[in-house]
């Protein structure tokens, strides 16, 4: 049975002593297919609206009260069923530190070090990464080093010759990547050169196809190694007569516009239309295939 809007509630729910109270369900007002705050199902499947009296329903005045009562019960319920879920949470315990193996290429390296430092003076000092030992010479001395670490030490492989502008102090910063192929490790070996004015040896007779590398570094630094006959000869530059464009100082953009100047923007234009009016496919005699 259900009353319309603006009817009052029977009076006696909750009126008597002997008779059993209602229990009144409180929905929250923006759930779906639910019913909203103020509607009530009793016992009997009786729907009342929101129209009806509280007053009279909750026995005297005191609905209001009781919603707010019980509303606070259940948050205090909820709240207390969240606490419990986050006590019960399982705790990890800290994850213990992380313990790499010990570099078996370490322990050579740095008798290398101590080693060439015994030989060549306090000037060869270096480090040792991974399975690699990176040294800083003079450049008096780099000749020399690189002799004794082929003939002695087993660096038999040069794998590159590398060059780093260091504009701000005036110098190059030369380096050679050697490898030793029985103990599978990685020497390099640096120094300091004046960037002008400063010619270091070529290692063409220690390893000949160091003559590609010392090409590439004069063509694009600058730099000049006595005994290298074919360093003034086009390598990767063809017809190149401006300075070494691998400098810092070197402007491209400057050089691009003093050489070639600013080129005209090209017309935008559909490709379809341009190939076909050098083709001639619009001059077709039959008619085209509609799409």
């Amino acid at each position: 049975m259900c009353h319309s809007e603006g009817a009052a509630r029977p009076k006696n729910l909750g009126g008597g002593m002997g008779k059993e109270k209602e229990t009144f369900n409180i929905q929250h007002p923006t759930s779906k297919g639910r019913r909203g705050v103020g509607e009530s199902i009793g016992r009997d499947n009786t729907c009342h609206s929101e129209g009806a009296e509280r007053s009279k329903n909750l026995g005297g005045g005191d609905g209001e009260e009781a919603f707010s009562v019980q509303t606070t019960e259940q948050r205090m319920k909820r709240e207390e069923r969240t606490e419990n879920r986050i006590r019960i949470l399982p705790t990890h315990p800290p994850n213990p530190p992380v313990s790499h193996p010990p570099n078996p290429a370490s322990e050579p390296l740095n008798n290398l070090l101590t080693k060439l430092s015994d030989r060549f003076g306090d000037l060869c000092r270096g480090e040792v990464v991974g399975n690699a030992l990176s040294i800083q010479c003079h450049r008096d001395q780099m000749v020399s080093l690189l002799y004794h670490v082929k003939h002695a030490e087993g660096f038999v492989i040069l794998q590159l010759i590398s060059c780093i502008d260091w504009e701000e102090e005036n110098e190059f910063q030369l380096t050679y990547l050697l490898w030793n192929p029985q103990a599978r490790v990685q020497l390099l070996l640096s120094c300091r050169i004046p960037r002008q004015g400063y010619e270091m040896a070529s290692m063409i007779p220690l390893w000949p196809h160091a003559e590609t590398f010392e090409r590439e570094l004069h063509e694009m630094f600058g730099l000049c190694f006595t005994g290298n006959a074919r360093q003034d000869e086009e390598f990767l530059l063809e017809n190149w007569d401006g300075p070494p464009p691998m400098l810092r100082s070197f402007d491209t953009r400057a050089f691009a516009m003093e050489r070639f100047g600013e080129r005209p923007g090209r017309e935008h234009m559909d490709p379809r239309e341009y190939v076909g009016e050098r083709t001639g496919e619009w001059e077709l005699s039959w008619p085209r295939k509609a799409k």
